[in-house]
């Protein structure tokens, strides 16, 4: 009945807005910098990895910060070089 209809279209519109979100992120790299502040970067297409250029690489899906400890040396913030080539 009209009840099943509107049913379907309510999950059809979540699973297409939570498809568009999943879509729209999948290009955005965020960045933590030694000094806390976030880098935002735009992947231009995920087929431009080649495997051996991943080696070492780390997907972080969720961090949370409370399991460590602050760093006591707060004055020495290190120097990273972040180029992209």
């Amino acid at each position: 009945g009209p009840d099943v209809l509107i049913q379907q279209r309510c999950r059809l519109q979540r699973l297409v807005t939570q498809k568009a979100l999943i879509h729209a992120f999948t290009s955005v790299l965020l960045i933590l910098l030694a000094d806390g502040k976030v880098m935002v970067e735009l992947k231009q297409t995920s087929d431009q990895f080649i495997p051996e250029h991943t080696e070492g690489v780390l997907q972080v899906n969720e961090l949370n910060w409370t399991n460590y400890p602050p760093d006591d040396e707060d004055d020495e913030d290190e120097e990273w070089d972040l180029t992209v080539s």
